[in-house]
């Protein structure tokens, strides 16, 4: 670099306000590489914030239809039936997520992109327990209610002797 071309440079350098510690400090190169690893922080940042704005909507969704599921629920002595079949149904579902996860887990291990495999797998178990996890506590709820209602109607046929 000739002694013109350096003059230049810095010359550029002084014009900018204010002049900073790091510019005085680090080579040209370093900055580049501190702003490209700032600029993939911030973008690691922003796709982390989606990745939860989107498991907290499917986690609505989820819970709308375990709503729309203690809905159908029967009414009288039909409940305890139902209640058990459908957490039957949870539990099984369960299992078969759990193994879903094993086998895809197994199958993960035999491809080149271990670490991208492995968390849509488990990115896919956790949004299928969440679902049956969300319909568990609806059922819960159900029958919390329907007991409490019973014990009421239970107290006020008693204080009605």
């Amino acid at each position: 670099m000739s002694q013109e071309t350096a003059v230049d440079n810095f010359q550029v350098v002084l014009e900018r306000a204010p002049l900073s510690l790091l510019d005085l400090m680090l080579p040209k190169t370093m900055r580049l590489l501190i702003g490209l690893l700032a600029c993939t922080m911030l973008y690691a940042c922003a796709s982390s914030s989606q990745h939860e704005e989107r498991i907290a909507a499917q986690r609505a969704i989820d819970a709308e239809a375990a709503r729309a599921l203690v809905a159908q629920a029967p009414a009288g002595d039909d409940l305890p039936a139902w209640l058990k079949a459908e957490r039957t149904r949870i539990q099984v579902a369960r299992t078969e997520a759990t193994q879903r996860f094993a086998d895809a887990e197994k199958n993960c291990w035999r491809r080149f992109a271990v670490n991208d495999c492995l968390r849509e797998a488990s990115d896919e178990r956790r949004l299928q327990l969440d679902r049956l996890r969300q319909e568990d506590l609806a059922l819960n709820d159900l029958e919390r209610k329907r007991g409490a209602a019973k014990r009421l109607r239970d107290l006020e046929k008693k204080q009605g002797r």
